[in-house]
């Protein structure tokens, strides 16, 4: 229960009141069980007549926040016109602090000036010890004029301004102002978080008149599948600040106010659109589309449609799809727009549909989709509708036009070619409506069927009746000279049309302003191959004539110098085929033996020729042999001699035969010269070729291009060939001749003097020297560079040669090592005279002997210099030698005595012992194979008497001890002893070890597979294109190439690679590949001879860590 007080208003007398609950002029009720309202009452100010006095009410059970029986006190504040008031509307709330404190359990009340107070008890407070407190009167804060905007209805993206009026008569600020947002009536389903409100006008202090709070937000939904226009309720509450009174605060319930419906659903969208093409029967019915579809419900809940959209939109684009991004685009237009009756129910459909035509932008024949966008009442839109597509319907005519008659074709008079005229009759008046178009066709060849063609032009215009056209066979540019076909066809909007034409033509093409065409290039002739004689065939360049109309064959017997004296053999209509085989000469098959001579030139299709005679467009002469035949001629060449031209300058060489004038088929003489004899002609080329059969004699001034050398030896072979091209090969002491030597007797001159020598690099066993390079005008009979060498302070002189001009360089090897050689290079030339000696340069190359250095003398044990008489000392020398093998070295040793004796040993290692203590001078010194000695290396050393021994006459025992040390120094002998030598053997190996590694390391080759070589021209030297090399039989040298700048080096050289007589294996892996397998290769080669040396030497790897080895 939640308890009750109870106000009766009297009158003078209380005899006539009464005073049952039911009777009460005001009813006072608690807010919840429990809260025991009404335990206490109070009250001040007057009432009498319904005054404005204040009553208070405890409530001691009152339980809020979590808190239990902290206890409450309402204050209510007259007049009274309501005849119920419950707690929750009370004008003072106060509230007790901590829990069980049952504020309000007793109260009291008086008034002060202006205020009304109240005294209320709290028996439990403090554990009970009790307290009464002063409460002051407080009004409540009041909210009202509750303004929502839109008032009545909104949608999922509405923005509602809403607005009510704070009021606190005490003047007290807001702690806060908040909107609650409920389905119900009751407010007790509240859809959202309240909303804060804010002061929306100023921020002076007005609260006792009221000030204005705000709030713009949108608003959840509110329809339900039963209600689709159910609304909102809205309340506010407000909560004011209390000052400095903690435990009163200011509290009214909130106010509930009807506002407006949200409907935040969008309709459902359309999926049943469909689109038709409906049939033209005529001309006046063309371009219309049927549409139909379901109208869609407004909004869907969990299936269930419910409600009619407000509007439904019908929007169309011509040959593009719609989609959410084009809707609003201004080529999608709107073809219907549906409201009020014309939306009928979810689910039903026009079963008429929806006729579009060309009042709605329609075009026969075009393509249009179409979508459908439906929204409700409060302006939510449904998403896109499924996409129609159709066509819109066509008239279509079966019935071609007329045929096109053509008046005239013909090429355009003075200009460059390439274009015609074309003038044709128009359309008939039957064919005007629906004429669509003029398709014009041009052919090189003759047709009568365009169905496969495509048009070289098109026109539109019906009164268009001419044309200029340049273009033929789909697009090719007409060319001159060439004939063509023109037929022009009738088009209508159907694309009916009459394929079977009757061209107008031939028509010829011409550039009026044409000059001759070029002359063919390259005439050449041969010898047709595999035949029985009797025909040359004719080979030119192929080259590009736009114009071109024909070849011109001509032929003469004599050279060609005027086609108008030549006989035409043949044209040729091709312009790609440049040979031809000629068989005949004035109607005759060409005769073996005889020579003819060709004609080529060129006519275009302006039948102009350009007849300009050269060495290009000419040839001959040519022979026609018969290739059946193979039997050389029988007679060879007789009494050939060769020598040199008399009383010349040089360069020169007198050939003669016997002519062989009994060769009846004879055709000409080969003359063959070498500068190595010639014991065959195969694979030769000869050096001239005389037609002449008379003629014996030949001077001969050059070999491969280049002038006879005077004083090298050539050697000459002649031979005849017959008509068919058989050559008598063989070759005996009658047609062949030489040695013989051209001469020069009046050249005595000799070359100069070459400068600028110097020294290029320098190896062990080479050297690479330098020199400025002569000029033809320097040494014009140049034969080759002499370079000289000899070891200094010796007589024996080395020579090589350098036969090329341009190579101002020599490569000298197979030197010694560390040798001072004394150079210089002078030049001879073709008459054997040398010129005088460049100035001479000193070089030494590399590997000078120096003599053994880092001498050493160790002393074991430990590399003590004091010792006792008849300790046994062990002297090692250690000595390094740049070239020497350590095992070679010889080692000398003085040891000088106290007494001044010289002890002298030739060992490596020497042991020995001293009995005569004092001070010793060992002295040590080295010399390799070369005989170079060391610097003497000396040290001293102590031996002092043995410890103990002293002048007493220790007869017997010392007796003793000598026997017991004999037999200890024995034993440490036999022990120690063995071990020292096992150790200095050891340690001995170990330095061998070092020693031959280094060796090893510095001497193993890098090996690269299939490296590229070179060949000198003579075929003696090959080497790999990493060394320098100079052939002792021709003096061509090569000056070596890095591999890992080979790949390089190639690549730049590749176009003169044969000319060079570089060859590349297939197996070449390529610079960069090869490095990296020599390297690998010869690690592992050095990997397996250190295994072998360790073997050899008692040593593992162990050992040699010991002794710092890695």
């Amino acid at each position: 229960l939640t308890g009750a007080a109870y106000m009766f208003f009297g009158s003078t007398s209380f005899t006539s009141v009464d005073l049952s609950t039911g009777s009460a002029s005001v009813t006072f009720m608690g807010n919840d069980t429990g809260d025991k309202f009404g335990t206490a009452l109070a009250f001040t100010g007057n009432f009498t007549g319904q005054g404005l006095g204040t009553i208070f009410i405890g409530a001691p059970g009152r339980t809020e926040g979590g808190v239990s029986g902290r206890g409450a006190v309402y204050g209510f504040y007259g007049p009274f016109t309501s005849s119920q008031e419950r707690a929750s509307d009370a004008d003072t709330y106060y509230l007790g602090e901590t829990s069980s404190q049952a504020l309000g359990s007793s109260l009291g009340a008086y008034d002060r000036p202006g205020v009304d107070w109240a005294l209320a008890g709290s028996p439990s407070h403090s554990s009970g010890t009790g307290i009464v407190i002063a409460l002051e009167r407080n009004y409540l804060p009041r909210v009202g004029g509750l303004f929502i905007n839109p008032p009545d209805k909104g949608n999922r993206d509405t923005v509602f301004t809403i607005q009510v009026v704070y009021q606190d008569s005490d003047g007290d600020p807001p702690e806060y102002v908040r909107l609650h947002i409920y389905s119900d009536s009751s407010g007790t389903e509240e859809l959202i978080p309240p909303i804060n409100m804010a002061r929306k006008n100023s921020t002076s202090p007005h609260y006792e008149v009221g000030e204005l709070y705000e709030v713009r937000t949108t608003l959840p939904n509110s329809i339900t599948p039963d209600n689709d226009q159910k609304k909102l309720y809205l309340a506010v509450e407000a909560k004011a600040q209390r000052g400095s009174v903690t435990p009163v605060f200011s509290h009214r319930p909130p106010l509930l106010k009807m506002g407006p419906y949200v409907d935040a659903l969008p309709p459902a969208p359309v999926t049943t659109l469909q689109a038709y093409t409906e049939p033209a029967t005529s001309w006046d019915d063309e371009g219309r589309i049927k549409l139909y579809f379901e109208f869609p419900a407004e909004n869907v809940f969990n299936g269930t449609e419910v409600g009619k959209v407000s509007r439904l939109i019908v929007k169309m684009r011509h040959n593009e799809n719609i989609t959410e991004e084009n809707w609003e685009d201004e080529n999608t237009t709107t073809v219907l727009d549906l409201t009020g009756e014309s939306i009928l129910d979810p689910g039903s459909m026009n079963s008429e549909g929806y006729l579009l035509g060309p009042e709605h932008g329609l075009l026969p024949g075009e393509l249009y989709y179409f979508a459908i966008k439906s929204y409700d009442d409060v302006g939510n839109e449904a998403p896109l509708s499924n996409i129609a597509s159709a066509k819109a319907g066509k008239y279509w005519d079966t019935v071609a036009p007329q045929p096109v008659t053509i008046l005239d074709a013909r090429d355009r008079p003075n200009d460059f070619g390439g274009v015609a005229e074309l003038e044709w009759e128009p359309v008939g008046p039957a064919d005007i409506r629906d004429f669509k178009e003029y398709r014009i066709y041009v052919r090189s060849e003759y047709f009568n069927n365009v169905e496969n063609y495509t048009p070289e032009l098109v026109i539109e215009d019906p009164s268009e009746t001419t044309a200029e056209i340049t273009t033929a066979d789909g697009g090719q540019p007409l060319q001159n000279g060439r004939f063509y076909w023109f037929a022009v066809m009738a088009v209508d909007v159907f694309d009916n049309y009459n394929p079977h034409v009757t061209p107008f033509g031939p028509v010829r093409i011409k550039n009026d302003s044409d000059v001759p065409p070029p002359i063919v290039r390259n005439l050449r002739g041969y010898d047709t191959p595999d035949d029985e004689g009797g025909a040359v065939t004719l080979e030119w360049d192929y080259f590009s004539v736009d114009d071109f109309l024909l070849y011109y064959v001509w032929v003469s017997t004599s050279p060609i110098t005027d086609i108008s004296k030549a006989e035409l053999f043949t044209t040729i209509p091709h312009l790609e085929n440049h040979s031809v085989v000629v068989n005949k000469y004035l109607g005759v098959p060409l005769q073996p033996g005889r020579a003819y001579y060709f004609a080529v030139t060129v006519m275009d299709f302006n039948e102009k020729m350009n007849t300009t005679l050269t060495d290009n467009n000419t040839a001959g002469p040519i022979y026609a042999f018969d290739n059946t035949d193979h039997t050389p001629p029988t007679t060879q060449v007789k009494g050939v001699t060769l020598s040199d031209t008399p009383f010349d300058n040089g360069g020169s060489l007198d050939l003669s035969w016997i002519a062989s004038y009994e060769v009846a088929d004879f055709w000409k003489y080969r003359i063959y010269l070498s500068d190595e004899p010639i014991t065959t002609v195969s694979g030769m080329e000869p050096l001239i070729e005389i037609y002449e059969q008379s003629k014996s004699y030949y001077q001969i001034t050059t070999f491969r291009g280049e002038r006879l050398v005077d004083g090298k030896p050539y050697w000459a072979a002649v031979t005849v060939v017959d008509w068919n091209d058989n050559e008598n090969t063989l070759l005996d002491m009658n047609n062949t001749a030489g040695p013989a030597e051209p001469i020069n007797n009046s050249d005595t001159i000799p070359p100069p003097r070459p400068e600028g020598l110097e020294v290029l690099s320098v190896g062990y066993n080479f050297i690479n020297v330098s020199w400025y390079p002569m000029t033809f005008e320097d040494v014009p009979d140049f034969n080759y560079y002499l370079v000289s060498y000899r070891v200094k302070g010796t007589n024996r002189v080395y020579e090589t040669q350098v036969p090329r001009r341009s190579q101002n360089w020599a490569n000298i090897t197979g030197l010694q090592r560390g040798k001072n050689y004394v150079i210089n290079v002078s030049i001879v030339d073709d008459n054997g005279n040398q010129g005088p000696f460049s100035e001479s340069i000193e070089v030494w190359t590399l590997g000078i002997n120096q003599p053994p250095h880092t001498v050493e003398i160790w002393i074991l044990p430990d590399n003590r210099t004091v010792f006792e008489a008849g300790d046994t000392i062990t002297f090692i020398a250690h000595a390094e030698d740049d070239y020497t093998d350590p095992l070679f070295l010889e080692y000398f040793w003085n040891i000088t005595t106290p007494d001044g004796k010289y002890l002298t040993f030739s060992e490596k290692i020497v042991t020995r012992s001293f009995t005569k203590p004092g001070k010793y001078t060992v002295t040590l010194y080295v010399v390799d194979e070369e005989g170079l000695r060391s610097e003497n290396v000396t040290l001293k050393i102590t031996i002092k008497e043995p410890t103990g021994v002293t002048q007493r006459d220790y007869g017997p025992y010392i007796l003793g001890g000598l026997i017991a040390a004999v037999v200890v120094a024995a034993a440490g002998f036999f022990l120690f002893g063995k071990r020292s030598k096992e150790k200095i053997e050891l340690e001995e190996h170990v330095k061998r070890f070092v020693e031959e590694r280094r060796r090893i390391k510095e001497d193993e080759p890098y090996i690269y597979p299939g490296i590229p070589t070179w060949t000198c021209s003579c075929g003696k030297t090959t080497v790999p294109i990493n060394d320098s090399a100079t052939c002792d039989v021709c003096f061509d040298s090569f000056e070596g190439v890095p591999v890992e700048q080979i790949d390089q080096w190639l690549e730049e050289h590749k176009e003169i690679l044969d000319s060079m007589r570089i060859k590349v294996p297939e197996e070449w892996p390529g610079s960069e590949r090869a490095v990296e397998i020599a390297e690998k290769a010869r690690r592992e080669r050095i990997r397996r001879k250190l295994e072998e040396l360790m073997k050899s030497l008692s040593l593992t790897p162990e050992i040699l860590k010991e002794h710092g080895v890695e």
